[in-house]
């Protein structure tokens, strides 16, 4: 199964965390299996998501959806 690695600077992480949280069944659906989310430790809203998915295609068809793109805007990411 592929691990993806994903570093993200969002305006406020305050802000981002419920979004991401919000769409872990639409993830799921596609084929997420387990994520993880860190911050850095200078900086908080730095993020880290380090995903494994069932396969690439699964991964592709969510974060390439107009769905995830608004999500993206809504959470503040930079």
């Amino acid at each position: 199964m592929p691990h993806l690695l994903l570093q993200l600077k969002v305006k406020d992480f305050a802000v981002w965390k419920p979004v991401f949280d919000e769409y872990e069944p639409q993830r799921v659906a596609q084929g997420q299996q387990s994520v993880q989310v860190f911050q850095t430790a200078d900086d908080p809203n730095a993020v880290v998501i380090l995903a494994e998915w069932r396969d690439i295609a699964g991964f592709e068809a969510f974060y390439t959806s107009d769905e995830f793109r608004q999500a993206l805007q809504r959470a503040g990411v930079l």
